[in-house]
């Protein structure tokens, strides 16, 4: 596969600045605090080549933010995300945790 003309990864660091920023901004919000929000994305690239998969991984503490909570507002920030929704044409999946 030839390499592509521009490398995935300046939109990869984009769009896990872009989920991390917007992810803190629901959270605030809600009315709570987040001390640290860590967000990576690992982009795939298929034939093409084409950007067929990108993954988010995610870690946040949030003090009193329950784990099942803590899944809801990483989903709805996925959902939300700018970026992500730029991005509609990838399959985008998502991995939080919560430390």
């Amino acid at each position: 596969m030839a390499e592509p003309a521009v490398p995935p990864q300046p939109g990869a660091a984009a769009h896990a600045g872009g989920y991390s920023i917007h992810r803190s901004a629901l959270l605030t919000k809600a009315g709570l605090t987040p001390t640290r929000i860590a967000t990576t994305a690992t982009v795939r690239l298929g034939e093409g080549p084409t950007i067929d998969l990108i993954e988010l991984a995610t870690e946040a503490s949030v003090p009193g933010l329950t784990g099942a909570a803590f899944q809801q507002h990483a989903q709805e920030a996925k959902e939300g995300c700018p970026v992500s929704k730029a991005l509609a044409g990838p399959r985008i999946t998502l991995r939080a945790k919560l430390v």
